[in-house]
């Protein structure tokens, strides 16, 4: 069965970006363009992981984790928080909160991958 990875920001280019990064992988690769999008999304197709960027309109991503992480069905779906802000006390309250990971956002696609790593299987397609 495939990996499935939710990617929750309202920068389209940036969901663009990672989500080629992510297509060498056997992976499917959702999207949603704020939190409310996203829990929506979630409940649709039960992400393996979810990417999930901190400043959005509609609903930010504070707002989204803690529903997500209140969501019976997807409580124990590891989230990786994005967001510019590394300041470590912002930091630790998003992994006090329940979110796997905290990634500075960037277009770092190496690193986003290798710390997707951490969580779901993600292993190069390979054609012969």
């Amino acid at each position: 069965m495939l990996t499935k990875i939710l990617l929750v920001d309202d920068s389209r280019t940036f969901r663009k970006v990672m989500f080629k990064a992510f297509c060498i992988y056997p992976c499917l690769v959702f999207e949603a363009g704020n939190g409310e999008e996203g829990i929506q999304v979630a409940e649709r197709v039960s992400p393996d992981l979810i990417l999930l960027d901190l400043n959005m309109p509609v609903m930010d991503g504070e707002e989204c984790l803690q529903k997500l992480k209140a969501h019976p069905a997807l409580r124990d779906t590891p989230v990786m928080m994005l967001s510019a802000n590394e300041d470590q006390s912002t930091v630790e309250k998003f992994l006090g909160l329940g979110a796997f990971d905290y990634l500075q956002k960037s277009l770092d696609t190496l690193q986003m991958i290798e710390r997707a790593r951490r969580v779901v299987p993600l292993t190069l397609m390979v054609s012969l």
